[in-house]
């Protein structure tokens, strides 16, 4: 029991914290006081923190989903993809050139060919795209010092992701109460304070998701570089 009691550092960052968030959210929208303006005693911090972790966990699912899955690999590629240069950037050449400078910055080219060359080396043929990630994590996660820098960034690009999530949606959520007092009972000072809501957890939400793309690329590059570096395969592990 003393184990399962026990949160893990990614427990707290990825599960917790976004739990606790999406709560705060809930007593935005429906006036109901879980986090915000209540004193807890020892018994209802307990349940409270329970709860956020089980929402935490039920919310990764879609924020992996949408933010991942559909919004970084379909939209703004995969940031393996783009630190080897496997694809045309096409319109994101604009985000490159503004907002995600770093995030479109391939890798050095020599570090490319060496990764390409033993990748392909590897696999006994020609390997390009997802597949030359998948080539090189098994080799990287055998280096002690890589896997725990990769298992740093793991932590705070699902921290970042997660609270991106409950950020965006919380201000979608937020805006459509909102909009919804406005045109129910017309302006008022709940209804702008409920805006300005919106505008804190939209803020927060484009935040978390700079941060999320910066960490999820530098997992990646951790991957590459140890990968480039490692010992043959059969060798002896790092």
């Amino acid at each position: 029991m003393d184990k399962l009691a026990r949160f893990s550092d990614y427990d707290v960052f990825a599960y917790i914290a976004s739990g606790l968030a999406a709560l705060v959210v809930w007593d935005i929208v429906f006036s109901t006081n879980y986090v915000l303006g209540v004193e807890w005693t020892a018994a209802s911090a307990v349940l409270v923190i329970a709860a956020a972790y089980i929402i935490g966990q039920i919310l990764a699912a879609p924020s992996g989903w949408l933010i991942e899955r559909q919004f970084v690999h379909r939209v703004l590629h995969r940031p393996s993809v783009i630190l080897m240069a496997s694809r045309d950037l096409g319109w994101r050449r604009c985000l490159k050139s503004s907002l995600l400078q770093d995030y479109y910055t391939p890798l050095d080219a020599g570090l490319r060919r060496k990764v390409s060359e033993r990748a392909a080396a590897e696999r006994g043929s020609e390997v390009a795209g997802e597949a030359v990630f998948w080539c090189a994590f098994p080799v990287a996660k055998k280096d002690p010092n890589a896997y725990a820098r990769m298992d740093g960034f793991l932590k705070l690009y699902g921290f970042c992701r997660n609270m991106a999530f409950v950020g965006l949606a919380g201000a979608c959520f937020i805006a459509a109460d909102s909009a919804l007092g406005w045109a129910g009972l017309g302006w008022s000072d709940d209804v702008a304070q409920q805006f300005r809501w919106a505008l804190v957890a939209l803020l927060i939400g484009l935040g978390m998701l700079h941060r999320y793309l910066k960490f999820f690329r530098l997992y990646n590059v951790e991957v590459f570089v140890a990968f480039s570096e490692g010992p043959p395969t059969g060798g002896n592990p790092v």
